[in-house]
């Protein structure tokens, strides 16, 4: 079965290095900026930015929250990158589920969507000889639009 659980951390330079621990939520559900759980307390580091963990197996694995260094300290961007990690683990789960294998590089938010590899598909099949069907094209669109319900829907 598949890991469908990713968290936010911060990496924070404290006074024995830096360390990764998991960020502080305020009532409303976003990040407290700089703050983080150090066993039952809360603490507070300004040098820091933040990543997400998941998990393959039991090996724990850290995403950057965007290719973009600059962004890394944003809460916001922070707390979006992990809501998409969230549903990216979600699909993958419900796939393995119908017994359809995603390689964990396509899981990667770096990675073309789905609607542009079908086109992309489309066009190059109709460069070679003979082109798709009409029928073979019209099944193709109708798996997609299922796979993409399926990515969709809660369970």
């Amino acid at each position: 079965m598949a890991n469908t659980e990713a968290s936010l951390v911060r990496v924070c330079k404290t006074e024995r290095g830096w360390r990764r621990y998991p960020v502080v939520y305020s009532d409303n559900g976003r990040i407290k900026h700089e703050w983080v759980h150090v066993g039952d307390e809360q603490q507070r580091f300004p040098t820091g930015y933040y990543k997400l963990r998941f998990y393959l197996g039991a090996q724990p694995q850290y995403d950057d929250i965007s290719k973009d260094r600059k962004q890394w300290n944003d809460p916001r961007l922070a707390l979006n990158a992990l809501k998409e990690k969230l549903n990216r683990l979600d699909v993958a789960a419900r796939a393995a589920k119908l017994g359809i294998n995603i390689p964990a590089e396509q899981m990667r938010a770096s990675e073309p969507s789905l609607q542009t590899l079908y086109q992309k598909y489309l066009e190059q099949r109709q460069q070679q000889q003979p082109p798709l069907s009409e029928s073979t094209i019209s099944a193709v669109e109708r798996g997609l639009v299922v796979i993409q319900r399926i990515m969709t829907t809660d369970p």
